[in-house]
């Protein structure tokens, strides 16, 4: 039952006041003229803005003069403008800030919106930002044609509704964008804090004395992950849980939520079981600054490990803290050691045995 007040649309139950309007009927797309390889320089001033650098920084400048020339003569997009990838990772939206730079033709289109008495740019973004490209994507190519991008349907309430919506909606975006600045800051700083605590640089109040220097192989061994498993034992008829690959790649300590299911002949196979407390790593990997990214199981469940991975078992709990093992394993100097153990051209892998000769610095367990 629809409420009073609203009505059915192509796109789902709106307000009355509102529309559904096409992108081609209340603007125009348009794109820049053409720019060439060899009209660019590094040590030009304009920047040129493809694909892969909208919105972020540029890696192609063009002379000013080209630049004045281009954009009294030819299209250009207005500050606040919406414009949109339509290529590689399509419908990725940023608002031109008016700032003098250039733009890829056909790859960059922006919404002219010339008179802004129908349609406001800043809902335009909100709208096309939200807006799911999936459709329109190619098993081969991804692409956002003109004529594609002049279909797509948008809701339209009033232009001061709009701009409240947009307004609402761009204050939550900075709050968020305030967020993500602190804790990059908060990030430095425990990156930081890391490198003092676990060097012994910076020693917390009440300990003192020096630390031992020991082989990982002393205070624990290395168990693989499950072997002799082909891609018809993965799915969801499995009868056991096992942790991905990118669950350790990912968490600093392994996410039960993100478990995934393998058969396995529990009365037949031998198969190695992680168990609280296990240090798990990732063994293989494309570069070889992503080999030895580890995670701590600290739960309870009985699970299996991924085949391109391997844990890690400290013998004694009362001597090496498996929590403590964990950060000491992602700290600069560990890492350092990991890394030039990662052998390969294409593929790196790591060596259980090169593992265990890592040195870790060992603090008496209540520190």
């Amino acid at each position: 039952m629809i409420p009073k007040g609203y009505k059915h649309t192509e796109l789902g139950v709106l307000p009355e006041d509102w529309e559904v309007v096409r992108l081609g009927d209340v603007c125009e797309i348009q794109m820049c003229k053409r720019i060439f390889s060899h009209q660019t320089r590094q040590d030009f001033e304009i920047p040129f803005f493809k694909i892969g650098t909208l919105g972020g920084t540029p890696d192609a400048f063009i002379s000013r003069d080209l630049f004045e020339l281009y954009r009294n003569k030819y299209n250009f997009p207005q500050k606040g403008e919406v414009m949109i990838t339509c290529s590689g990772t399509i419908g990725r939206c940023i608002q031109y800030d008016g700032k003098d730079a250039y733009f890829q033709d056909s790859n960059i289109v922006w919404l002219h919106n010339q008179q802004g008495e129908v349609l406001s740019n800043n809902f335009a973004f909100i709208a096309l930002s939200n807006q799911d490209w999936s459709m329109l994507s190619s098993t081969t190519i991804t692409r956002l044609y003109t004529t594609d991008l002049k279909k797509i349907q948008i809701p339209l309430p009033p232009l001061a509704e709009q701009e409240k919506i947009a307004e609402i909606l761009s204050t939550w975006d900075t709050q968020i964008q305030n967020f993500e600045t602190l804790i990059a800051e908060k990030q430095a700083l425990k990156k930081g804090l890391c490198q003092t605590l676990l060097t012994a640089k910076t020693r917390l109040k009440g300990f003192s004395g020096d630390w031992e220097v020991v082989r990982l192989g002393e205070v624990g061994k290395c168990y693989g992950g499950l072997s002799g498993k082909s891609s018809k034992d993965f799915g969801d008829f499995g009868n056991c849980w096992y942790i991905p690959y990118v669950n350790i790649f990912s968490n600093q300590i392994i996410d039960e939520n993100k478990l995934e299911k393998v058969w396995i002949d529990t009365e037949e196979e031998k198969q190695n079981q992680v168990v609280k407390g296990d240090i798990l790593l990732t063994l293989s990997s494309e570069t070889a600054k992503e080999v030895g990214i580890c995670s701590l199981y600290s739960g309870d469940l009985k699970l299996y490990l991924n085949s391109f991975c391997f844990g890690f078992r400290i013998k004694n709990h009362e001597i090496l803290s498996p929590l403590f093992a964990s950060w000491l394993l992602t700290s600069q100097n560990t890492r350092k050691q990991i890394f030039r153990l990662a052998q390969g051209s294409t593929r790196y892998n790591l060596s259980k045995n090169g593992f265990l000769n890592v040195q870790i610095p060992l603090p008496p367990l209540a520190e």
